[in-house]
């Protein structure tokens, strides 16, 4: 293999790099010096093995520094000890670095015509990177086996993060943003075909093989078409959350005070770019933050738990098309703002992300009888031009909102004798913007995009399985199932006729079941235009033939929940 040399089997078996030094900049502040905790046997134990370990790698060596650190064993929920060095009272005298951290959003929005990914691992990132000599004896460590002091960059230390990055982006300064992507040790390598791939993943092994650093082969993943990377899976279609991240959230129960209730929502709040009108539905435990007395309700339940059915079925964000419009669609209620950034991609509508914001006690009072909710969802409007700059700066976009009023008041020229709204107004002026009207019941992206009604239609015996008498039936829908809400003002036969949107309306077939097939017996071409037309049986085979999960998340529920009861047949799905 050619890369042979650059791979170890063990984490803790990392290279060196000549390329950096890590140093410790306390100015003129004299040493620290810290006492030794105390320490069980079984805990003791596991320290002495750790410290012999690191020994024999050649990462710390015996000290005499006026400096020290005391050791602490933290306990994880698994049970097992973890070997951890308490410096926060060296960090609290360390200048900090400034190096700013990429923006997970950024780093994810680059992948977008990518058909390949490969992720590599580097083996104990940070022990890849030697000490400066002066700075060894700040990162002596105290125990109740002695002193000791790192010769490689230790964990722990406050200017760590930074210094990685910086080393990671000098050493795939020539191919981030174009072939990979760095955040501290995760790299990720894309590209559309497979020839091309092979070439990136030549060039950025070269260029660890050449800073000296190992890999550790079994955390690579090499030419997949979704691999994990940053807490969300990553595929040619789009991302969605990593479902091992989302457990964590999944086995929260009742919250006990206002500190679990902010852990929480940090923790949720991570996936919060898929979860449509995410501070809409945790406004209940929000506002737990802030009052004056922590009492859990029947709506702090549903709230808890709403978040949690969202994140087990998330829609797949697509990633973003720059050379291809984006528009944003708006929604406010009298306890949130939210907004949807949308993009046509191959004549569907895609969501690339949702933004949402709860709205504050002052902020609840524009609600007015002379202005009603023109406000609000004039300041939605504007949250979200802030929030997908970004995708938006310098080229022309579309925003919808089913308040007419607005289509006025964001037009050249127009004036309003409200201040806060003149001043909105002027705030997005340097953007290039169509303000469009829509009513609510089309307003698809804000008031629920893409809501399929769903009914399959069974016309005749195609073939046997497994030698099991099943009946297979090629399935259509009612024509026009799903609307394009930016090309007409007419909703999608039967969806207006109930009052539950997510109502199936009746369905229309405009075929008998005798035109479906040839006199052998095979599906006619009428057969495949019509399947390849309908939006619920394009999702439906996405999902039987790649595992593809649709965006809609009413559609995605029936899709996963309906997949069992049809399978692949010619071609065709059939039931």
């Amino acid at each position: 293999m050619k890369f042979s040399d650059i791979f170890v089997d063990s984490s803790k078996a990392p290279g060196r790099t000549h390329l950096i030094e890590f140093s410790i900049d306390t100015g003129n502040n004299p040493p620290i010096r810290s006492v030794p905790y105390r320490t069980s046997k079984s805990e003791g134990d596991i320290m002495e093995a750790e410290l012999n370990q690191y020994l024999d790698l050649g990462l710390i060596r015996p000290s005499k520094s006026p400096w020290s650190s005391p050791v602490l064993m933290i306990r994880k929920p698994d049970g097992s000890i973890r070997f951890c060095i308490d410096y926060r009272k060296l960090n609290s005298v360390t200048v900090k670095d400034s190096y700013p951290m990429p923006r997970i959003d950024d780093l994810l929005d680059v992948l977008g015509r990518a058909k390949l990914f490969s992720t590599m691992d580097i083996a104990s990132g940070y022990w890849n990177v030697p000490m400066a000599k002066d700075s060894i004896e700040k990162t002596a460590f105290t125990c109740k086996y002695g002193l000791y002091e790192w010769l490689v960059m230790p964990f722990g230390l406050c200017n760590t993060v930074p210094c990685f990055e910086k080393l990671m982006e000098h050493i795939l300064i020539d191919y981030k943003w174009r072939t990979c992507l760095v955040y501290l040790d995760d790299c990720i390598v894309y590209s559309e075909d497979f020839g091309s791939h092979l070439i990136r993943l030549s060039q950025v092994l070269t260029k660890f093989r050449e800073a000296g650093f190992k890999l550790k082969m079994s955390k690579c993943k090499w030419g997949r078409s979704s691999v994990p990377f940053l807490g969300h899976i990553v595929t040619p279609a789009g991302i969605l959350p990593n479902p091992e991240k989302i457990k964590s959230v999944l086995r929260v129960k009742a919250l006990k005070d206002a500190s679990q209730v902010r852990a929480f929502l940090g923790l949720a709040g991570y996936f919060r770019r898929f979860v449509r009108d995410f501070s809409k539905i945790a406004a209940p435990l929000t506002n737990l933050l802030t009052a004056e007395q922590f009492i859990w309700s029947t709506a702090c339940d549903e709230a808890l738990e709403s978040l949690k059915r969202s994140l087990v079925s998330p829609p797949i964000l697509a990633h973003p098309d720059f050379d291809l419009p984006f528009s944003i669609w708006v929604d406010a209620s009298h306890i949130a703002v939210g907004s949807v950034l949308m993009q046509k991609q191959q004549n569907k509508n895609r969501v690339i992300a949702y933004a949402s914001q709860s709205l504050t006690k002052a902020q609840q009072k524009w609600i007015s009888k002379e202005m009603g909710i023109s406000e609000i969802e004039c300041w939605g409007i504007v949250l979200a031009t802030r929030k997908f700059r970004p995708y938006i700066d310098r080229r022309h976009f579309d925003i919808y909102t089913d308040h007419e009023a607005l289509t006025w008041l964001f037009n050249t020229g127009s004036r309003s004798g409200n201040h806060k709204l003149a001043r909105w107004a002027m705030e997005i002026q340097g953007l290039d913007y169509t303000v469009i009207h829509r009513p609510g019941e089309l307003n698809g992206a804000a008031d629920g995009l893409s809501r399929l009604a769903v009914c399959p239609i069974q016309t005749r015996r195609m073939s046997r399985l497994n030698s099991a008498p099943i009946n297979i039936q090629p399935s259509l829908t009612h024509e026009g199932s799903t609307p394009d809400p930016t090309e007409s003002n007419t909703p999608a036969t039967g969806s207006s006729q109930s009052k539950n949107p997510l109502q199936p309306p009746n369905p229309r077939v405009s075929t008998t079941p005798m035109e479906l097939f040839d006199r052998r017996g095979r599906p006619s071409p009428r057969l495949y235009n019509e399947q390849a037309n309908d939006p619920w049986i394009v999702a439906l085979r996405a999902y039987l033939e790649d595992g593809a999960i649709p965006l809609d998340p009413y559609l995605q529920n029936l899709v996963v929940r309906k997949s069992q009861q049809y399978l692949m047949q010619q071609g065709v799905v059939c039931r």
